[in-house]
């Protein structure tokens, strides 16, 4: 004896003759199609059938994505609108009876329990608000805008109000899809490796398909599956805590497809961490940075040509000064020593630091306290190291450190005053000579950092 339904007095209606009727009934329709309240009412009603109207709706989707019937538009009264599909050119017009029959459709048996179809539409999730739920967490994010204008011309507010909403519902209703999701966390170690590769729904679809039908459910189809993972996105963008918590593997590998989910904590994790190295990626290197990278990747000292020429390849600025790069060598001296003629190593490798030229000659003024003339630097330098009479005036002439003075002695730039506080008229030692600030303004076009230099000599 048939067993009637709980609340009224209609028998249950197998699948396929659900279907047979929606074909018959959109046979009999006009040319512009039917809402899915249309079609629940009549075909239900011919039918004595006791499913409700969110059923007819996932059943109209499912055939709509087989091709049976076609999905024509949204409505304003927020459904659907279903036709048959017109018949081709070659008059081989679809019937109900060969439509069953038309590729990729697989009409479900009355003895035959679709499993994972029973357990999605237990989550009774409208339409429209599946509709909302793909543009906002599928594998396209659209706007709440263009969404209320997919779904009938609802404001943007109402879309994000419809999205919210669902999250809810599928939070709350878990435990009806819990037995799938079980399986699928099951079988992790077949999932996709979250962030890696190029993984979007539809492969995760497909993926899921394999696992399915690997631990002996009935292989689900695509439509069935895509709310399955489109359910887990929703409930955990929707600040459901439960999804993480219960099935972590499943959440993290579903939640780390484009767009990502940042509302899952190892997510967002993920996703601020790729984005501090793409900011370090294009983030414009210092010229100390770049030789200290140089000198990282080769393991020893380099000369500052050699420095200079593999900084350029690194790439990390628009544009490349090789003075700079000079500059940076011998001013960041707790970085980088000195190891010889032009050669620089890392300070941290222990290297013994040799004094360079500049460097003696300031130490030379520094022990005076007052500028001095060619001949007293040229003592004093040649009392630590033999230097050459020509390195001596191109370092006197043209390092930015000194200046030469209108009474032709030579001093530290740091102890030139601002004219404001000069005396008036100011001795000629604190004078700098028209071609000493020549050669200064030439220095800075290069690259050189002079006011570091004058800084250190001031401290």
């Amino acid at each position: 004896m048939m067993r009637r339904s709980r609340w009224t007095d209609k028998l249950p209606v197998s699948v396929a003759e659900r279907e047979r009727g929606i074909i018959s009934y959109l046979q009999e329709a006009a040319a512009g199609g039917a809402l899915t309240k249309e079609i629940h009412a009549a075909v239900s009603g011919r039918l004595g059938d006791a499913v409700t109207r969110t059923a007819y709706a996932a059943t109209l989707e499912r055939m709509a994505a087989a091709g049976t019937i076609e999905l024509l538009r949204a409505d304003r009264e927020g459904g659907y609108v279903y036709r048959l599909p017109p018949a081709p050119d070659n008059g081989d017009a679809i019937m109900p009876d060969a439509a069953a029959r038309s590729p990729g459709y697989q009409p479900a048996d009355a003895t035959e329990t679709d499993s994972l179809r029973s357990l999605v539409d237990a989550l009774h999730v409208n339409e429209r608000s599946w509709h909302v739920l793909e543009a906002r967490v599928g594998g396209e994010r659209r706007t709440f805008a263009q969404i209320g204008g997919e779904i009938g011309g609802v404001t943007d507010g109402r879309a994000h109000h419809m999205q919210v909403r669902a999250a809810e519902r599928i939070g709350k209703r878990l435990p009806s899809i819990a037995p799938a999701l079980d399986a699928l966390e099951a079988h992790a170690q077949a999932l996709w490796s979250p962030f890696e590769g190029l993984v979007a729904l539809d492969g995760a679809i497909r993926t899921c398909q394999a696992i399915f039908s690997d631990a002996g459910w009935e292989r689900p189809r695509e439509p069935e599956l895509r709310r399955l993972l489109l359910a887990v996105r929703a409930a955990v963008a929707g600040g459901c805590a439960t999804v993480e918590a219960q099935w972590p593997n499943l959440s993290l590998a579903v939640c780390a497809l484009p767009p990502a989910i940042i509302a899952h904590p190892k997510v967002a994790e993920e996703v601020a961490r790729r984005k501090r190295e793409e900011q370090e990626r294009r983030r414009r290197w210092t010229y100390a940075e770049l030789a200290e990278g140089v000198h990282k990747e080769g393991n020893r000292p380099l000369h500052r040509r050699e420095i200079a020429h593999r900084a350029e390849k690194l790439g990390r600025r628009s544009r490349f000064n090789g003075a700079a790069c000079y500059s940076a060598l011998a001013s960041a001296s707790g970085t980088f020593a000195r190891v010889g003629p032009g050669t620089y190593g890392l300070a941290a490798w222990g290297l013994a630091t040799v004094a360079t030229y500049p460097e003696i000659i300031a130490a030379a003024l520094k022990a005076a306290r007052r500028p001095l003339a060619y001949q007293e630097i040229r003592e004093a330098v040649r009392r630590n190291r033999a230097i050459k009479e020509t390195s001596l005036r191109m370092n006197l002439s043209f390092h930015p450190r000194f200046y030469r003075s209108l009474e032709g002695s030579y001093g530290l730039r740091a102890w030139l005053l601002p004219p404001e506080r000069r005396a008036s008229p100011p001795p000629n030692w604190q004078v700098e000579t028209a071609t000493s600030l020549s050669r200064l303004q030439w220095a800075a076009a290069r690259g050189w950092d002079i006011a570091r230099s004058v800084e250190r000599d001031r401290s």
